[in-house]
């Protein structure tokens, strides 16, 4: 009886890694943008963060990007953002297609493409024009494709220069540009919940069995 059971928890336990490794490309990549990286001029007003940016799974292939300006001067602005991909997702292929917000004049994906040359180049570019800047609080809203590509595509920092996973130009119309980025390593948040809590199940329901049959 008791070796019964404990096959029974023993493939509960498969079971439930099977579904832990589909997690592990689910979930959410949050970036806080709270670090000025060239200290060339003034730090944007306030506290940081002074960008988010939200990378969420919205089904096969698809993520959803939020990218929120926190901002708090009336002058300051995003005027430009650069996010890096794994390697193994073909920059090349990715389709953004802008969903709200303040329009971007450029949305580019490309291979080691954006960024100077000390920044090492990264792999896709959202850049807001003039009459169209991301200023504090305002939101902007994007839908990414590409095979292969999930919210944990992007936690993945720059191979040269620069050793970020993404970087924004923060700017004012004193004509000064930040250069800031997140610190820290983002996870996919939910996926690790998930796998936490499925791995909790099999352990407490392989007791239960142990129990009941001694």
């Amino acid at each position: 009886m008791i070796s019964r059971n404990l096959t029974f928890a023993g493939l509960f336990v498969l079971a439930n890694l099977s579904i832990a490794g589909s997690l592990a490309n689910a979930g959410q990549v949050r970036m806080e943008f709270d670090q000025e990286i060239d200290h060339d001029g003034d730090p944007p007003t306030g506290t940081p963060p002074w960008l988010i940016a939200t990378f969420a799974d919205s089904g096969q292939d698809r993520v959803q990007l939020i990218v929120e300006s926190t901002l708090t001067a009336p002058n300051e602005f995003i005027r430009r953002l650069w996010f890096n991909t794994e390697p193994d997702i073909n920059a090349n292929e990715i389709t953004i297609g802008q969903v709200s917000g303040p329009p971007s004049v450029s949305i580019r994906a490309e291979r080691n493409r954006f960024g100077s040359p000390r920044m090492g180049g990264f792999d896709m570019e959202l850049v807001w024009g003039v009459n169209d800047f991301l200023n504090g609080n305002e939101i902007a809203t994007f839908d990414l494709s590409a095979v292969g590509l999930t919210a944990s595509s992007f936690a993945h920092k720059n191979e040269v220069g620069y050793q970020f996973f993404a970087v924004a130009k923060a700017a004012n119309t004193k004509g000064q540009d930040e250069l800031i980025a997140p610190t820290g390593i983002p996870l996919p948040s939910t996926a690790l919940l998930g796998l936490v809590g499925l791995l909790g199940i099999p352990v407490i329901a392989a007791r239960k069995w142990i129990s009941v049959a001694s």
